[in-house]
Parts: structure tokens; C-alpha cells; sequence
């Protein structure tokens, strides 16, 4: 509850104090596969980033200052927000094809 985070269409992550005051860049561009490819929670931020048509790893970005890592790379990226368990254990999201949208489920992603 005490910032707001949010993209910008050049696809990089901000944060503001939810009581307003000035932006700060949290993550650069080249963190984020698209504007809507990010889960915030309380330890940390979950991003999906791109390495190539077939590999978008899930990277963990601790709030704590310690390194950011990779948790699991998908063959899809996802279509639209990740979202992450409470316990950090399982990764939910949507992927999409040439002809459907399907939920997936990860567990133990971490």
C-alpha cells in the first residue's frame, strides 16, 4: 500500500508513492517482455523477460537489494500479467498460440 507501480509503453516498470511524490525507474526495458509482463509482491518483483522467440525467463528481483534470479524459462511468453501464489510456490498465467488462449499452471517454479 505504499507505492504504486506501473509501466510505460516503452516497456519499462516505475514505482511512486501511492500518496504521490516523484517516479522512480525500478526496472529497465530490457528487464520486461512487454508492458504487461510483471507480478509486484510483497519481497520482491516477478518479470518475464525475452531471450529469443522461445525462451522468456521468469526472473525474481528481491526488494532486499540481493541479485535478481532466474526462476524458470517458458517456451511462450505470457500474454498478460503473471501472477504469483502467495507462498511463491506456483506461477500462473495466460499463453496463447495461432489459435487458442490456454491458463497455465507452473508449480515450483522457484
Amino acid at each position: 500500500g505504499k507505492w504504486l507501480f506501473y509501466s510505460l509503453p516503452n516497456k519499462s516498470l516505475w514505482k511512486m508513492p501511492a500518496d504521490g511524490g516523484e517516479t522512480t525507474q525500478v526496472l529497465p526495458r530490457a528487464s520486461l517482455w512487454n508492458d504487461a509482463s510483471f507480478a509486484v509482491k510483497a519481497r520482491g518483483i516477478y518479470a518475464v523477460g525475452v531471450v529469443s522467440s522461445e525462451a522468456y525467463p521468469i526472473v525474481f528481483f528481491p526488494f532486499d537489494g540481493g541479485k535478481p534470479r532466474t526462476l524458470i524459462t517458458l517456451k511462450s511468453g505470457p500474454a498478460m500479467f503473471p501472477e504469483v501464489s502467495p507462498e511463491g510456490r506456483w506461477l500462473l498465467y495466460t499463453a496463447h498460440d495461432d489459435e487458442t488462449r490456454e491458463i497455465m499452471l507452473v508449480e515450483n517454479f522457484r
